[in-house]
Formats: C-alpha cells, structure tokens, sequence
C-alpha cells in the first residue's frame, strides 16, 4: 500500500501545480514538506525539463530525491547529476525542423522555440499560464530531449510516419504532440532513478497520457481526479482534483501523513 512506499513519484503540471489557477497550493507543498519530515524520498516525473521545472521555482519547494524529466528522456540525482538521458539525434531533429511549418518547441539544456508563434501555440501558452515570448532560435545540433508540436495535424501522413521510425508522442492535456524518442516513457525514468536509489516500493501521483506507463508501472498509482480516462483506468486509486487539495487529501486517507489542515 501506499503507506509501505520508499519514494513517493510527482508529475507537475495538472498535479502538483492546480490546473485553474496555475499555482501550488498551500496544502500540497505542506504534503511535500511532510513527506521528507517522515523520512519519505520525494521526486518529479514529468514531462518538463530542467530548465522548465526551474523557471517556476519547483526545486526550493523541498530538497528532492531526483528528477525524472522530459518523459523520460533525462533522469538526474539529487546534485542534479545525469544517472540516464537519451536525446533526439541532432540529424533527426533537423529533418523534423524541415517538414513542419507550425510551431516547435525543442527542449533540452535549454528551450529553443522553432519557427514564429502559431494561434494553436498562442492559446497552449494561454491555457499553462506560460510566458510565450521564447527567442526564436536557428537550431544548431543542441542537445533535445523532447520536441513539442503545433502543428502536427498539418504535417503530411508520409512524414508522420516516419516520425514514428524514431520518435513516440503522447497528447498533453488540451491535445498538443509531445514528441519523445522511441520507447522512452516516465515509468523507465523511475526504474533508472529507483535503481540509483536501490529501492523499489513506490506511489506515483499524475493526470497526463504521459502518465499512463508511469502509473500502472509504480506499487501504488494515483490518478488526479482531473486526470484523463487512461490514467484513471491504469491507477489504484483516484483522488480529489489538483485544485481540490487531491495530493493532501490521498496522503492523509491512506494515513501516510496526519490531517492537519
């Protein structure tokens, strides 16, 4: 049960941050807090990268076990050191870049925005309550983890296919592509950070298709009440919304931590 866990696993966006009004609330960095008090490991799975978890301050919230990030595709310890990554090919980002005339952004060491704002990437940056003024960027073979699309349905079912020679994606929360390397998925993130941890006993809490691998594979799954339909299907138990006290209320009915607030 989840109370046996070793390390407690948290996407971000739609889970640790509330979907309606874009913040943390009170009762979650209070569980997260909690958590480590107990002597719990804690750490993210999500789809963002470093530099993206960075800009919203979630690193100071607590002192985190490890970081699976980009779907996957990049997994660093606590000292933010690399345990495993596995990046787009340099030549295949390059071809991507080629065929797709709506907006990219390349995601790696840094965020790279690839062709001028489109209206579908206007309104995703509206509905994260995200900053879109990203400098548009020539690529020049930096390193990406994780490719996100507006435009995919424009592209040519020729060159879809051969985006799935390489490549996998999942939809975000409002139908965008997130675009990751073949077979890469958060749940192999969390085998690469349990191994480093030697530990295996873990819950696991998100609300995204990318968290389908993810919570079916943990001991203990749960699913946000805002979550989508698959990952509700796979998960063990499906608590409140993010914006409705959901992490604080699952800890507390499964009496990993005291109801306080």
């Amino acid at each position: 049960m989840m109370k046996n866990s070793d390390i407690f696993y948290f996407d971000v966006d739609g889970t640790l941050l509330d979907t309606k009004s874009h913040t943390f609330l009170d009762s979650t960095i209070y569980s997260l807090k909690k958590l480590k008090e107990k002597g719990y490991r804690v750490a993210l799975c999500t789809g963002r990268t470093l530099d993206a978890i960075q800009s919203i301050g979630i690193p100071d919230f607590i002192e985190w076990d490890g970081f699976v990030l980009a779907n996957g595709a990049l997994v660093l310890d606590r000292n933010l050191d690399v345990i495993f990554r596995k990046a787009l090919s340099p030549e295949w980002v390059s071809k991507l870049i080629s065929l797709h005339k709506g907006t990219l952004l390349l995601e790696g060491d840094e965020i790279m925005m690839v062709n001028k704002p489109n209206e579908t990437f206007l309104l995703s940056m509206k509905h994260f309550n995200i900053d879109p003024n990203f400098p548009e960027t020539n690529y020049t073979n930096q390193v990406v983890y994780k490719v996100l699309s507006y435009g995919f349905n424009d592209l040519r079912q020729e060159d879809v296919d051969w985006i799935l020679e390489d490549a996998d994606f999942v939809y975000d929360i409002i139908k965008n592509r997130e675009i990751s390397p073949k077979n890469i998925n958060k749940f192999l993130g969390v085998q690469a950070l349990n191994n480093h941890l030697n530990t295996n006993i873990s819950t696991g809490f998100g609300d995204g298709d990318n968290d389908v691998e993810f919570l079916e594979g943990v001991t203990f799954g749960v699913a946000m009440g805002n979550g989508t339909e698959g990952v509700k299907k796979v998960s063990d138990y499906e608590t409140d919304p993010s914006w409705d006290d959901g992490i604080y209320k699952a800890l507390v009915k499964f009496g990993v931590i005291e109801e306080e607030l």
